[in-house]
């Protein structure tokens, strides 16, 4: 729900910021949820591969 709200209301303020500052901010936002996205994404693969490791090394023991 909270993305769809979000959503609706980022185009809302895009619609009415751009003009007025005459710049694309939806380039810049899209660059930055690139960057964030592939944050998480090292994020999870770190996560995920210790947990693996200690799995591992618990079944060992």
């Amino acid at each position: 729900m909270a993305v769809i709200l979000s959503s609706f209301t980022t185009r809302v303020v895009l619609d009415k910021l751009e003009p007025f500052f005459e710049i694309s901010i939806a380039q810049n936002m899209i660059v930055s949820y690139g960057i964030i996205l592939a944050l998480y994404a090292v994020y999870f693969v770190a996560t995920y591969q210790s947990a693996k490791q200690i799995i591992v090394e618990n079944n060992i023991k």
